[in-house]
């Protein structure tokens, strides 16, 4: 009998049934076998799946925005959101598109496994892919950015929909000031804070949503000061 590690058997099970995964196997992998992770196993499935993993409130508050949205997700690494909603979405009517870069793709995910959303497009210009979609479909997302990184800004710039939705702590995930750049230029339109079973453990981190057609809450800047 072949052996498996704990990260390559979550990743069969999700080529085996893309799609249809449930939170509830990503749990199981936690406690694989008859003993729980080591670190070691530990730490190789956060380095294949990320440190969040999808849940139903995050996909709740998707839809509160818009019943059939085009996602936009940058920076989608495995594609392991895409993998849990993108089939979801096409049954309402709308598109998950997931993108990545392809140099960090490549330095970050494919060493270690192939890539667990077959339609994952990797390119330097994501917004480009929206060029078709009417703006009031559009939705923004990205999912525990680099940490400090800043490349989020220029998708910002150029994203002309209305909602721009971050999962996340600021502090942790993109540096600060883009949170304050948001924040200064639309509505805060809602702070989620949700308790996301992580491959690390059960944390609290947030679901930011900035919606353009709302005020900016230059009230609410100080929020991201650390």
């Amino acid at each position: 009998m072949i052996v498996q590690t704990p990260a390559e058997y979550v990743a069969r099970k999700i080529r085996l049934n893309p799609g249809q995964i449930t939170l509830a196997d990503l749990r199981a992998c936690k406690q694989h076998g008859e003993n729980k992770l080591t670190i070691a196993q530990t730490f190789d499935l956060k380095e294949h799946l990320g440190y969040s993993l999808p849940i139903q409130e995050f996909w709740n508050k998707l839809m509160e925005l818009h019943p059939c949205p085009t996602v936009l997700e940058i920076g989608c690494g495995s594609g392991l959101y895409a993998c849990f909603f993108s089939r979801l979405l096409d049954d309402l009517g709308g598109r998950w598109i997931a993108t990545d870069d392809r140099e960090a793709h490549f330095r970050e995910c494919y060493e270690h496994m192939p890539t667990l959303f077959p339609s994952l497009i990797l390119t330097k210009n994501p917004i480009a892919l929206l060029s078709a979609v009417p703006e009031t479909d559009q939705i923004l997302l990205t999912v525990w950015p680099e940490a400090n990184s800043y490349y989020m800004m220029d998708y910002i710039r150029q994203f002309r929909g209305r909602f721009i939705v971050f999962v996340g702590e600021p502090g942790v995930c993109a540096h600060d000031d883009v949170y304050k750049h948001l924040t200064q230029r639309y509505g805060l339109h809602m702070v989620s804070l949700c308790l996301y079973e992580t491959i690390l453990g059960s944390v609290y981190e947030k679901m930011f949503i900035w919606d353009k057609h709302s005020q900016p809450d230059l009230d609410l800047v100080e929020l991201f000061d650390f």
